[in-house]
């Protein structure tokens, strides 16, 4: 069983809707991992998370596979973090709580969602500071506004050095941090012939604002009152219109193979991922010719609204079986996140999934 990993703080320490597509060291992040090799791999946290009433769990199950390649992602002291060791200070000036958590499904391999699972919270730190310190013309805004109307100037002389929105520093650190972790972690993988790819869906909440990054086929859905299914990401596959256009353009092909759409001559199953370095071999100059996959995140944002019941974020062993209404019916009657995760991973095992299964359940609200 898990345990509540949060650590204590360091020293010193609107956009509504879902379409909203954007593109030092921290201490080590503690994740929700249960690090046993038993075959029913099944873990629960459930924190009350500052400020709210939300209740958060995840589980993890290895179903048929013989390993388990996932990982669920889980940190509550980000804006500790991002208050010690950015120059966000005047944006975050109000903000009550930033939260991490997300899922990682692995493929040949855990490499790259080891990576990932550990050096997220630093890069992403690492972008928010050189973010802040780039020059950033006068015109600059929010894509659908800011958090404050308080803040969204400098406190000494706004008509010279004006101050960018929190969330279009948070929207692009997140897909700067995505592309990093790829360009690192690929780096590192040529030399020892990892061929390990990562899909990741990782969500910051911030206060009531959520920000969905997603990479490859992990997915945030949100239930609403009446028990209604909302995408908050779009999958990453090779059968997609855009996806399938820009690999046959950069020389690949898109194949039906083995119950599923893969790209070629790679035989990968997303088109896009962390890793893969293979698919990727101009990764060390992005610009130089069209690579078959890429590491480029979509975003969203969404106002946390009180019609919101539940938020799920789950790897493919959930969504390569049920839909977003399965899973959204599976959560009826369920009280707290414990038991909703216990519910969409039954569900998923009666549908016939066999492959890993790794999701995390947060109630928004009141059910």
């Amino acid at each position: 069983m898990a345990h509540d990993h949060s650590v204590s703080p360091p020293a010193g320490a609107t956009n509504p809707g879902v379409g909203a597509h954007h593109k030092p060291s921290a201490a080590k992040a503690p994740h929700c991992e249960d690090e046993r090799k038993d075959r029913k791999d099944s873990v629960s946290v459930r924190p009350r998370i500052a400020h709210t009433p939300f209740d958060i769990a995840c589980a993890k199950d290895v179903n048929r596979r013989r390993h388990m390649e996932d990982r669920v992602y889980y940190r509550r002291d980000v804006l500790a973090h991002m208050l010690a060791e950015t120059e966000l200070g005047p944006q975050l000036a109000g903000v009550e709580r930033i939260t991490a958590f997300g899922v990682m499904d692995g493929h040949a391999g855990t490499g790259a969602v080891e990576f990932v699972n550990k050096e997220f919270l630093n890069q992403f730190l690492t972008n928010c500071k050189s973010f802040m310190t780039q020059p950033m013309p006068l015109s600059v805004g929010p894509p659908g506004g800011s958090f404050s109307s308080d803040s969204d100037v400098w406190s000494d002389d706004d008509s010279v050095t004006p101050k960018v929105p929190l969330q279009e520093v948070v929207q692009t650190a997140l897909v700067e941090t995505m592309r990093c972790l790829d360009a690192r972690f690929c780096c590192k993988a040529s030399k020892r012939r990892d061929r390990s790819g990562a899909c990741v869906c990782m969500c910051l909440l911030v206060d009531h604002k959520l920000f969905v990054c997603n990479v490859g086929d992990c997915r945030a859905v949100v239930v609403r009152h009446g028990y209604h299914a909302t995408a908050l990401s779009e999958d990453h596959k090779p059968d997609r219109y855009d996806e399938s256009t820009r690999i046959l353009r950069a020389g690949g092909s898109v194949q039906h193979s083995n119950g599923e759409f893969r790209v070629m001559p790679h035989g990968i199953g997303v088109s896009r991922s962390i890793g893969d370095y293979m698919a990727k071999e101009d990764y060390t100059r992005p610009a130089a010719r069209p690579r078959l996959l890429i590491p480029d995140p979509e975003v969203t944002v969404t106002d946390v609204t009180p019609d919101m019941y539940w938020l799920i974020v789950a790897s493919d062993g959930v969504w390569g079986k049920l839909s977003n209404q399965h899973v959204a019916d599976a959560t009826r009657g369920k009280r707290d996140a414990k038991a909703a995760c216990s519910a969409i991973v039954a569900a998923a095992k009666r549908a016939g999934s066999i492959d890993n299964i790794s999701l995390i359940a947060l109630r928004l609200g009141s059910v």
